[in-house]
């Protein structure tokens, strides 16, 4: 178990993503798509990372890891700082082959009945696999994991991991190891991005150093909540 990427989103100015650092572990952020360029930010005032405006679209940030490589099992991680606001979604990504290839966990305003969803995108066409809820609020804590056909989001509004995943599933559609990320937006469709769903501490642990495959032994982290 390998610690590969870890901001704590400590800023002097803002910035768009692609330029910004991160703080501990890990050589920086790409942009896989974005609906507008420039539009996801590190914002300085409260040492976030957003939206910078409101649409429809989907906006997908890589995590560059350190040292660089694609990852099979592995977690990603944040701590909430603003949850999205009403009709938007915001969430975290795995396994990503390609724009039309890859999982991705979503959650969505706190008050939305299955407001975590777990979905794959195959051959451009996006599933809906799980669902669950669990409300997200700023504070919280949001995890995606992947460990062989397991699939599972850990939540909660305490900051902390929860003691048992929120939303768990199996599928096999994608076994490659892929990118790692962040997401505003919805690629099903159904929702929009905002600048309400902010992002602090994003960590990123792989079980792959060893040579890929195996079981996630978690790695908890004390997330901030400045908000």
């Amino acid at each position: 178990m390998t610690t590969v990427f870890d901001d704590t989103v400590t800023l002097g100015t803002t910035t768009a993503i692609g330029s910004h650092t991160p703080d501990v572990t890990g050589t920086g952020y790409t942009i896989l798509d974005d609906v507008s360029t420039g539009q996801l930010e590190a914002e300085a005032t409260t040492d976030v990372i957003r939206a910078s405006a409101t649409g429809t679209g989907i906006a997908l940030v890589q995590c560059d890891l350190d040292p660089s490589t694609d990852l099979t099992d592995c977690q990603i991680d944040v701590n909430v700082a603003g949850a999205p606001a009403a009709g938007h979604a915001t969430g975290l990504f795995l396994r990503y082959q390609d724009a039309n290839n890859y999982y991705y966990a979503l959650a969505l305003r706190f008050n939305i009945t299955t407001d975590k969803r777990i979905y794959e995108v195959v051959a451009g066409s996006a599933s809906q696999l799980a669902t669950g809820d669990a409300g997200l609020t700023a504070g919280g804590y949001f995890e995606f994991l992947s460990s062989g056909s397991t699939l599972e989001i850990w939540s909660s509004n305490t900051g902390s991991r929860p003691a048992s995943a929120t939303v768990s599933t199996t599928d096999t559609s994608i076994s490659s190891a892929g990118k790692v990320g962040m997401l505003w937006g919805d690629p099903a469709g159904s929702f929009a991005y905002g600048t309400s769903a902010a992002f602090q501490r994003i960590t990123v642990v792989s079980n792959d150093a060893a040579g890929g495959g195996g079981t996630i032994v978690p790695q908890v982290f004390h997330h901030r909540n400045r908000i």
